[in-house]
Order: C-alpha cells, then structure tokens, then sequence
C-alpha cells in the first residue's frame, strides 16, 4: 500500500525575531535561494513571508516567482503574483496546481523579482538565519549574502510506502 506525505523540504523560519531582517522589493532586485532535493518529490506549496506597510499596490505591480533547476537553468515553475494580494506581516500561501517534479540528488533556486517601478509603493520580505536549509545559500543580485535566508517554507509531496511506515511505528 502507498500514500503520500507532505513535507517541509525548506524551512526557513517564517516568525519574526531578533534575527530577522528585511529586502526591500524593487525592480531590478533579485533573491535567489538555493535548495537541495533528497529524493524524487512533487512542488506543492511555497509560503513566504511579506511586509507591506498597509501600502496598496497598482493592478500592473508584481512579485515573480520561479522555481529553477540550479545546473541547467531549466524553468520548473513560475508564476507572477499581484502584490495586492499581500497583506502586511502576513505569510502568503502559494498553491502550486501543476506540481512539478523535483529529482533527487538535485539543487534548485527558488527565484523572486519585483516589477515595482520607482515611483510605486514597495513591499519586502523577510530575511531569518533560522533555517533547515543550511547547505542552501541566498544571493540577493547575484551576491551572496552569509548565513541569510528568505523567510520561507517549501512543502513537497513524496510517495510513501504505508506498511514500512506501520512497522516503523509498531517497534
């Protein structure tokens, strides 16, 4: 008998804290955090967490997020998300219906970029040093940022054998 699991695959801690720090979004601002995948899983959820200041956002302002093979560069997700949808200290839930694959043995970047215009209002994430993710690094324009992460969750869906996790659970 199989199932599935859902697990924290990335777990960057999304509370705030004295070890947090904030990244301002504008254009030509990019975060990239890179993970590692242990084994043949589905991309089911991305949550991050946003700082809007009670700013309200243009129909045209976005956030891009990406999901990239971190050796071929290969696009495995990608979606722009309007920035009115944040809410200020709000950790916003991205839902991934197609569920991409993600190999094993495989490092990834998570990709975000902002659209945001001069003139227009400006949201953030959240940066933490509280993380699962150690081996994983963030770059913030291609520089690399030490013991920095984007406060962040990555869920992913695995296939389980259901009888090896009963006898687990038997001993």
């Amino acid at each position: 008998m199989t199932g599935a699991r859902l697990k924290s695959t990335v777990n960057n801690s999304c509370r705030y804290s004295d070890l947090s720090g904030v990244i301002t979004c504008e254009s030509k601002t990019t975060l990239s955090e890179e993970f590692f995948s242990k084994s043949d899983t589905y991309l089911e959820k991305i949550q991050f967490y946003t700082i809007t200041w009670g700013n309200q956002y243009d129909a045209d302002q976005f956030l891009g997020l990406t999901v990239l093979e971190k050796d071929s560069g290969r696009k495995i997700y990608s979606q722009n998300i309007n920035m009115s949808e944040f809410r200020d200290g709000d950790i916003f839930n991205v839902n991934i219906e197609s569920k991409p694959n993600l190999e094993a043995e495989k490092w990834y970047v998570v990709e975000l970029t902002s659209n945001t215009r001069s003139e227009q209002e400006k949201m953030a994430l959240m940066i933490t040093t509280l993380t699962n993710n150690s081996q994983g690094k963030l770059f913030i324009n291609g520089k690399f940022e030490d013991d920095q992460h984007i406060a962040m969750k990555l869920w992913t869906r695995e296939s389980v054998n259901s009888s090896e996790i009963i006898k687990k659970y038997l001993k």
